[in-house]
């Protein structure tokens, strides 16, 4: 049963995360964006930028659902717990693989857009079906 308070306490966890999401957005990847494309000469950069902010806005809502599924499921099933713990530890963990790949294996920003894109997806993904599998009654 959702009692009004928990019905507080999870728009709080959802709004939050969205906020963070958004201003990571705006001060990281808008400001650049609208500095260098007044300019005069409009790179590709600015298009990887783009597409950069919008994987990084899945994986954070992605790491929304499951912080929700974390902290505010009580019935959720015991043997996906690890699995939930696991997949929000590579969400967080995200920006430091990425500025890895960047900086020690000397990534290009095609490929490192390209990975962040497809990762972000498939820990959408498995967002979803982890959120959809602690909806099932036990």
């Amino acid at each position: 049963m959702m009692t009004p308070l928990l019905l507080i306490i999870k728009s709080w966890l959802f709004w939050g995360f969205s906020g963070w999401a958004f201003a990571d957005s705006v001060l990281h990847r808008l400001a650049p964006l609208w500095i260098g494309a007044r300019g005069l000469e409009f790179t590709w950069e600015y298009i990887f930028q783009g597409l950069e902010a919008n994987a990084n806005l899945v994986m954070t809502l992605s790491l929304a659902a499951l912080g929700s599924l974390m902290w505010l499921r009580k019935n959720k099933p015991r043997t996906l717990v690890p699995i939930i713990y696991a997949c929000a530890l590579l969400l967080a963990t995200m920006p430091s693989i990425t500025s890895y790949l960047r900086r020690s294996l000397e990534w290009q920003t095609p490929k490192v857009v390209g990975f962040e894109l497809f990762s972000s997806l498939v820990m959408a993904f498995i967002s979803w079906q982890l959120f959809s599998a602690c909806q099932r009654p036990m």
